[in-house]
């Protein structure tokens, strides 16, 4: 890759990428090709050319015999050098196909340290700079993808990286991956449907669902004896109890398969939003659910006689006591509320300090089952779009954290949200049974 034609003042930074000029070289023959920068004026302590004032890249009114030369010593662009494998003048690039679009722009960064990224190229030159040293912009690019992945609402971008990131052994990129689809298992290979149904936790599974399988999936025909298998594992769940289950084949309950995920239908979630007015309006969080138990609502009065938007934004709702068919009749009642200041805190009978404010508070009432904990989730929505944090509820408090991390004493979310802050707000309920005498409630 040899240097650009250059025209200009002779105290011009080197290139590429600026490396520091041991010597003018006025006896530099001229050089070939497409004359990058005209007009270049430089103070001669700027960072890359790019600061430099010119005509801008690839515009000349001059021919070559004007050339300017400089004489570079290799010592302010190690990303650069990394190009060259051995001596000479040229470098061999060896690139993907589908990242052969991205290839000018990403020679070009090495001369002016200026590269647009976006959600189409940010794949391919995060590899391209990781196979060609470009450490600067690896790390760039790395960082960049927590903004990107929420644009494509498709999950193919997220799909992609995943691959891309299980490829190149790059285990942030494929932990933030595995954040963004909200999956935990990494033992499935793509195409191993086998392992693949494993990981479906058919325990969670109703029973009149589970006997809807047989006739509604195809798959299910020709791996009929892997999911029989499957389904008397969650029979046996929904119909034993629990003294009895946990006797049954040296049967583990704290497996995954019996714990609930993050389900946020009406079932086991309720959203509010930051606004009282935008909390109490009929959402599908209202629909019956599935043992035919409804929710409560309070549009105008919360459970205090607190009336109109002076409330905080608070949502009542009740769930299943547990996924086992055996609590199809038992209801827990729930009450989530979004406390925005200290004073909200005490008057729902929550203590908070003001560090912690605002925070998501969650209550529960009815009758307990000392078999059964409760490892409940709270979610933070940005615009309705994308999840952008998951927060676990300690003490019925769960963490806000800043949306954009912006001069914030709290934690930045996993995935910054654009618009500054979050829109709503939801609590998932995760039951599961206690195994010994401390559990999570």
């Amino acid at each position: 890759m040899p240097s650009p034609p250059l025209r200009g003042d002779s105290s011009l930074s080197g290139v590429p990428g600026s490396p520091s000029p041991s010597s003018v070289c006025p006896r530099c023959p001229p050089g070939t090709g497409p004359i990058m920068l005209d007009e270049v004026q430089c103070l001669g302590t700027e960072p890359s050319l790019a600061n430099c004032s010119s005509l801008g890249w690839l515009r000349s009114k001059c021919r070559h015999n004007q050339d300017a030369g400089v004489i570079c010593s290799n010592g302010n662009n190690p990303e650069a050098q990394a190009l060259w494998t051995e001596p000479g003048s040229t470098v061999t690039m060896e690139v993907d196909a589908e990242c052969l679009p991205v290839v000018t722009d990403f020679i070009r960064y090495f001369y002016s340290r200026r590269i647009d990224v976006a959600l189409p190229t940010v794949k391919c030159l995060h590899k391209l700079a990781s196979v060609f040293g470009a450490q600067q912009l690896q790390a760039y690019c790395a960082g960049l993808f927590a903004f990107l992945l929420p644009e494509d609402l498709s999950f193919q971008t997220a799909l992609d990286l995943h691959a891309y990131a299980l490829a190149t052994r790059d285990p942030t990129l494929e932990e933030l991956c595995v954040q963004f689809l909200w999956s935990r298992e990494k033992g499935a290979a793509p195409g191993d449907v086998e392992g693949l149904v494993r990981e479906v936790r058919f325990p969670m599974i109703p029973p009149e669902d589970l006997f809807q399988l047989q006739s509604n999936l195809s798959l299910y025909r020709s791996h009929r004896a892997l999911f029989q298998e499957q389904t008397l594992q969650a029979l046996e769940f929904h119909t034993v109890p629990l003294p009895l289950l946990a006797q049954l084949r040296g049967l583990n309950l704290s497996q995954d398969a019996y714990q609930p995920r993050l389900y946020t239908s009406p079932t086991w979630s309720w959203a509010v939003a930051r606004s009282s007015r935008d909390s109490s309006r009929p959402s599908y969080d209202s629909y019956p659910y599935r043992y035919g138990s409804y929710p409560k609502r309070y549009d105008r009065y919360d459970r205090y006689g607190r009336y109109g938007p002076t409330s905080a934004p608070t949502g009542y709702f009740q769930t299943p006591q547990h996924p086992s068919f055996l609590f199809r009749n038992s209801r827990i009642s729930w009450t989530l509320i979004y406390l925005p200041t200290v004073q909200s805190c005490w008057n729902y009978g929550f203590s908070c300090s003001s560090d912690e404010v605002p925070v998501l508070g969650l209550s529960k009432s009815g009758s307990s089952d000392p078999t059964i904990g409760y490892e409940n989730k709270a979610l933070m929505l940005c615009g309705g779009r994308f999840v952008a944090d998951v927060t676990a509820f300690e003490g019925g408090k769960a963490e806000i954290p800043s949306a954009l991390n912006a001069n914030s004493s709290r934690r930045a979310s996993f995935f910054p949200c654009p618009a500054g802050s979050f829109s709503s707000f939801r609590g998932v309920i995760r039951p599961f049974y206690l195994t010994n005498s401390s559990g999570v409630d």
